[in-house]
């Protein structure tokens, strides 16, 4: 794996963002860091420390924080050597497994990440896949703990991309089987439930019987590799002993021995060491009775552990049936109850179907009914607008009327007076007809005296002239009169036209 390729991933994404993301990080740079090396780019061999995942670890579960360590560390300037990271990688791991099993309930099954390999190898290289173990084990932790909100917000203002992809690390932990096991997922019902506690119990002795061969096996390579100098420092100082020199001189320092003193000296140290090689040979043969003993042991151990994974493998199969049968068991549970609801929704919608076919009837009869009314209302407007109308044009007229009425009175009241003056008039009339009368008798008489006395004298001429002037006075007078009668007889007839 190349360190591009690593950090490109979303697992060295997400622990950059932990404790290098700058200010508000989870673990502050100064916390991990020299200061010279604050605010610079995250190197691999700096995780391979282990000191900065301790600490994000100590804030998942702030109750396992050890203080002595983190002080040791601080104190000596963040100079992590071998023994240093292997105690950290060791104390980290010891953390992630009492938190799955007691803080998850569940038991990590997978290929435990190679701390030797991690420690020995610090680059993407050698160790880039064993280090992704870790960050994938340590990300299931914080996504689970009581922190776990701090760290979804922290994911939540990353990128979509590596959102997606930290959700499908996540997906790993949480939905598979073959990183950690969901203890209570496994436990069947009735019958079967006896058995699958054996079956769990066994798993977890094999478990736990694994992590001393792995934490011994790393031992084992550390004090290889602490013997390997070892052995390099005492060949350094034997090759000093060896000088020539120095031999030469420790051979004038020590007195030679007589050939007595020296064969009887052999003789002692070749019993000795033929004691010795029978003592070693038995030991040998020992420790190979011990290694037969011990290759059969791991042979059973081995066929044990491949029968008990086969057995897991066959109930993790019969547990997903069962928990396939169960889901569908509870989905079909949950379809009939909403196949129930539907229905009794059904029946309350035909209720309502009917009800609202009413309701619409009813309304399109009340529509009608409104509209029938609106027109009635409009003609009925219509109505009152023309009978306002009529109304003011009776007013005028009733106005006009009232006015005509008075002109009427001051008319009938002319009329009265005129009548009354008629009827004196006909009664002036009648007394100048009467007079008319007398006088038109008088006249003939006149006349006739006039025509029995033609031979009358000039003087009785003179009288008749003066007769003639009355007579022409008398008629002109009654043609006056006669007029006048005439006007208020047009007048009259004109008042009783209105």
């Amino acid at each position: 794996m190349e360190e591009d390729e690593f950090w490109s991933g979303p697992l060295g994404r997400w622990v950059v963002d932990c404790a290098a993301s700058g200010v508000g990080s989870i673990v502050p740079q100064h916390q991990w860091r020299r200061a010279e090396r604050v605010n610079a780019t995250v190197e691999y061999a700096e995780l391979c420390d282990g000191f900065v995942l301790n600490l994000i670890y100590f804030v998942i579960d702030p109750a396992s924080v050890n203080p002595v360590l983190v002080n040791e560390i601080t104190t000596s300037n963040f100079q992590i050597d071998h023994a240093a990271r292997f105690r950290l990688f060791t104390l980290l791991l010891h953390n992630l497994h009492r938190f799955y099993r007691n803080r998850l309930n569940r038991l990590i099954v997978m290929t435990l990440p190679d701390v030797f390999s991690i420690v020995r190898n610090p680059t993407p290289d050698g160790s880039g896949h064993e280090l992704n173990k870790v960050l994938l084990l340590l990300l299931g932790c914080a996504v689970q703990s009581d922190q776990k909100e701090v760290f979804i917000n922290r994911i939540k203002s990353m990128s979509l991309e590596t959102q997606t992809a930290l959700v499908d690390e996540i997906k790993k932990i949480t939905d598979r089987e073959d990183i950690a096991v969901n203890i209570e997922a496994l436990g069947l019902d009735c019958d079967d439930a006896r058995t699958t506690h054996v079956v769990l119990d066994h798993l977890e002795r094999v478990m736990k019987e694994r992590d001393p061969y792995v934490a011994l096996e790393v031992q084992n390579g550390h004090e290889s590799d602490e013997a390997t100098s070892t052995t390099g420092s005492s060949s350094i100082n034997d090759g000093d002993l060896m000088n020539p020199r120095k031999l030469h001189d420790f051979r004038y320092d020590i007195r030679t021995p007589s050939p007595t003193t020296l064969e009887r000296h052999a003789n002692v140290e070749l019993a000795s060491i033929k004691a010795q090689v029978r003592k070693l040979r038995n030991e040998l043969e020992e420790k190979d009775d011990q290694l037969i003993a011990r290759e059969d042991e791991v042979k059973e151990k081995t066929e044990e552990v491949l029968r008990l994974q086969q057995e897991r493998l066959g109930l993790v199969k019969d547990a997903r049936d069962v928990k396939y049968l169960r889901d569908e068991n509870e989905c079909m549970k949950h379809e009939v109850e909403k196949l129930s609801r539907i229905v009794a929704d059904h029946d309350k919608c035909q209720k309502k179907l009917s009800d609202l076919e009413f309701y619409e009837n009813r309304v399109q009869s009340l529509t009608a009914d409104n509209d029938t009314m609106n027109e009635s209302c409009r003609l009925l407007e219509m109505q009152l607008a023309e009978c306002q109308q009529r109304l003011q044009t009776n007013v005028d007229y009733e106005t006009k009327m009232i006015e005509s009425q008075d002109i009427v009175k001051e008319l009938q009241t002319e009329l009265s007076q005129e009548r009354r003056r008629i009827e004196d008039l006909l009664l002036e009339n009648g007394h100048l007809t009467h007079q008319l009368k007398s006088y038109s008798e008088k006249n003939g008489d006149l006349e006739r005296k006039v025509n029995g006395l033609d031979s009358s004298t000039p003087r009785e001429r003179a009288s008749g002239s003066l007769l003639d002037e009355m007579e022409d006075c008398n008629r002109s007078h009654i043609l006056e009169l006669e007029l006048e009668n005439r006007k208020l007889k047009a007048k009259l007839d004109t008042s009783n036209a209105r």
